[in-house]
């Protein structure tokens, strides 16, 4: 799924006159029965150019070539220097400055970048890819997915909005007339027989997977399906909640819940895994149930080992040494795995 980066009018764009060759061979697409496809320098940047990423080193490397005014092609050269990485690291990525806003910080530098090298400067913009959250036995011929709106500020009180999420968000779900490229992929879990039991975490968006998962273990009338969800407030972040809960109150599903701004102590699934530590190690350990770990790559996926690991040397009595090797031999049989992404 793709959609387009907004370009201010006032930005300076290299001269058109080379443009149109130049972005034709960059980004015709190889499925394409046209050898050349004529595009404009600002549908380059807004379609096919991340000019809202966070800059690299490189970026600063190759914009100080450019720079036609001393002063400016110091400064870049600093930022691209091994000395001045703390400064870089201060004035781009901590601040989550783009390279919109750079190019808008040096700008005797932004009117000199030759058009062919538009394609060095900015990376290429990203395909963005959702887990399905639906099955197919419950909703026929339809995808359903789980998208977080991607909105905030940065620390210079910069509002930053994610480029698919938030062209998502403005659509009309009531309308037809929106169309979209969209690709399918084989997922990487590989699921359990319906009478082995199916521990899933999944905090935040980690949930849509399972989702898609619980429909169709219902539909297989499995047992000992449990799922561990994590979010911020019940109230706005507790997603597809009604309809969990109803599959909990009805005995489908055991359901455990963390929100970790509901009260002063800040909760996480871990903290909840822990306090269940019995009744996991009954599935994991007795009964060779499979877990599933889907959400964020950054710090949660070490935490939920943590807990696991946990687990392992509370109940199952191991030491810390054979904890963690039980965890890499439940890995290597399948029956730990993982979906995380950043």
């Amino acid at each position: 799924m793709s959609a387009v980066v907004a370009v201010p009018d006032d930005v300076q764009l290299p001269p058109p006159a080379s443009a149109s060759a130049a972005a034709a061979d960059a980004v015709s697409s190889p499925s394409s029965t046209s050898s050349v496809v004529s595009l404009t320098v600002r549908s380059v940047l807004q379609n096919y150019l991340n000019i809202s990423s966070v800059p690299r080193r490189y970026f600063f490397q190759l914009l100080s070539v450019f720079a036609p005014e001393p002063r400016e092609a110091e400064r870049l050269a600093e930022f691209a220097s091994a000395a001045g990485q703390d400064d870089m690291l201060n004035y781009c990525t901590r601040a989550k400055r783009t390279c919109l806003e750079v190019l808008q910080d040096f700008p005797s530098t932004r009117g000199h970048v030759p058009v062919e090298s538009l394609f060095d400067l900015f990376p290429p913009l990203q395909p963005r890819s959702f887990s399905i959250a639906s099955s197919l036995q419950q909703h026929p011929g339809r995808i359903q997915l789980a998208v977080a709106i991607v909105n905030y500020q940065t620390i210079m009180h910069k509002p930053r909005v994610g480029v698919f999420t938030s062209w998502l968000a403005e659509l009309d779900p009531t309308s037809e007339s929106h169309y979209m490229d969209i690709w399918l992929q084989k997922g990487t879990f590989q699921l359990p027989a319906p009478t082995v039991p199916l521990v899933m975490i999944g905090p935040g968006t980690g949930v849509a997977p399972f989702r898609s998962i619980i429909e169709q273990r219902l539909a297989q009338q499995a047992t000992d399906t449990v799922l561990f969800f994590g979010n911020r407030n019940r109230a706005a972040d507790f997603l597809f909640g009604e309809e969990m809960q109803r599959y909990a109150d009805a005995g489908s599903l055991t359901l455990f819940t963390a929100f970790s701004r509901d009260q002063e102590q800040k909760v996480y699934v871990q903290h909840v895994m822990r306090e269940q530590q019995a009744l996991l190690w009954e599935l994991i350990g007795r009964r060779k149930a499979v877990v599933l770990l889907a959400g964020n790559a950054k710090r949660m996926p070490i935490d939920v080992e943590n807990a696991l690991a946990f687990v392992f040397e509370h109940q199952g009595g191991m030491s810390a040494v054979d904890a963690r090797a039980y965890l890499a031999a439940m890995t290597k049989e399948g029956r730990f795995q993982t979906e995380t992404w950043s």
